[in-house]
């Protein structure tokens, strides 16, 4: 299964930075992707999210470079308050 650098580590470090700030917090995480199988290779993955998404699909690329940004800028506050 592909994973995400460290994101095991970020969502132990969110277990404990994040309880204080949010009580009741619990981090859980679920490794269930629809579109990925075991033996598909990523170029037919892109496709296959390309052709189900239709003419929203430049939209969905535009706003994962934003998700991604957030996620980078999350994890720096996170390891600036002694996580991952």
């Amino acid at each position: 299964m592909v994973s995400v650098d460290g994101f095991d580590a970020l969502i132990a470090s969110m277990a404990i930075v994040l309880p204080p700030v949010f009580p009741g917090f619990k981090a859980a995480e679920y490794r269930e992707n629809a579109l990925q199988e075991a033996d598909m290779a990523v170029h037919e993955t892109v496709d296959r999210i390309r052709f189900a998404a239709g003419r929203a699909y430049a939209e969905l690329v535009s706003r994962d470079q934003l998700d991604l940004r957030l996620y980078e800028f999350a994890r720096g506050l996170i390891a600036r308050r002694g996580g991952a």
